[in-house]
Parts: structure tokens; C-alpha cells; sequence
């Protein structure tokens, strides 16, 4: 529909049919709905926007519920763990052991179970092992914690990114700056 200003309303229309003095009639109801589907499409354009910063930016968010041991990602962090929302299942528990380096899982463990204990939330780096066999390394930050009655954690929500990149330029660096110095001492040895 348009209005007599020319702007364009959208309507949800329900009807019933009405037996008056034996006549059939057809009651309507039309409800303007227009600054909601506004609003739906306002969203639907943020969340876009969401998922390609994240993609562009290789960062993924992450909610854990401690009570259930469930834990729900963003589009980019299966891709970050390098699985489909089908094979990285639902319980934290399950990713550790799918998709957790095995040298890190300890440490992953201790540092969730410091949640549960001591009520300590902590930034992690730890590295994932993607189905084509290859390491990735993901820095996890819990950034938003949900408490219940008694002040103990009950959800925690945060972000992952993949500093993979990151870690090899620095482990280059580190090779380079080794081979410089073990090259002076040579050079210092031979004068």
C-alpha cells in the first residue's frame, strides 16, 4: 500500500469469514507493520556487517554456559576451528577433544576449570589442529561474564581470533635475529 503521502506502508492482514443474517462476509484486520520490517531489515544488514568484519578480521564470538556446558559461535569461529557447525558439536568439552592441539588441552582445561573454582576468567592462546591436518593458533578472550544470585559465573561470552600470521612472523623474526647474532659471533670469533 501507499499512503496519501506517498510513502509506502506494509500490512499484515488477517480475515475471517462472518455469517451475518445469513450472508457470508469477509471481517479484515490490516495492522500497519512497517516500522518493524523496517527494523528487521536494519538488522539484517548489521548482522552482514557483522560477519564480514569478523571474516575480514579473522575474529569469532563465543558464548559458554557454564550450567549446561554448552557453548554457541559465530559464523567465523567454526571457520576459525576450521569445522562445520555439524562437526564441532555443541559442548565445550567436545571441542577441546576435536579440535584442541593435544599438548594444549591441559592448559585449556585448567584455565576453564579456574572458572568453575575460582571464579577467574583469563585471556588464552592455545592452538587447534583443522581437519587437513594443519595448526592454527587462536587467542581466546572471555570479554562479558553473566552471574546468578550468588555472584558465581554462569555464562561467559568473548571473542577468538586467529593470530596464526602473527605467531609465524614472530617465530621468523625470532630465527632471523638468531641466525644475525650466531653469524656476529662467528664474524667476532674469526677477526
Amino acid at each position: 500500500f501507499f499512503k496519501k503521502d506517498g510513502s509506502k506502508m506494509i500490512c499484515l492482514y488477517n480475515g475471517e469469514p462472518l455469517e451475518v443474517e445469513g450472508r457470508t462476509l469477509l471481517l479484515s484486520l490490516a495492522q500497519d507493520i512497517t516500522a518493524q520490517k523496517e527494523i528487521e531489515a536494519q538488522l539484517r544488514e548489521s548482522e552482514t556487517s557483522l560477519k564480514f568484519a569478523q571474516q575480514i578480521a579473522h575474529v569469532g564470538q563465543w558464548t559458554w554456559d557454564l550450567r549446561t556446558d554448552q557453548i554457541t559461535w559465530s559464523e567465523e569461529a567454526n571457520h576459525l576451528f576450521g569445522l562445520s557447525p555439524e562437526e564441532f558439536g555443541s559442548s565445550l568439552s567436545s571441542v577441546i577433544e576435536k579440535a584442541i592441539h593435544p599438548e594444549d588441552r591441559g592448559m585449556v582445561r585448567a584455565a576453564n576449570q579456574a572458572v568453575f573454582d575460582e571464579q577467574k576468567t583469563a585471556a588464552l592462546e592455545q592452538r587447534v589442529i583443522w581437519p587437513d591436518g594443519s595448526i592454527h593458533t587462536i587467542w581466546a578472550v572471555p570479554a562479558r561474564q553473566e552471574t546468578d544470585e550468588n555472584g558465581r559465573i554462569i555464562k561467559l561470552t568473548g571473542i577468538i581470533q586467529d593470530i596464526t600470521e602473527r605467531k609465524e612472523v614472530e617465530a621468523s623474526l625470532r630465527e632471523r635475529e638468531t641466525l644475525r647474532f650466531s653469524q656476529g659471533d662467528i664474524f667476532t670469533l674469526s677477526l
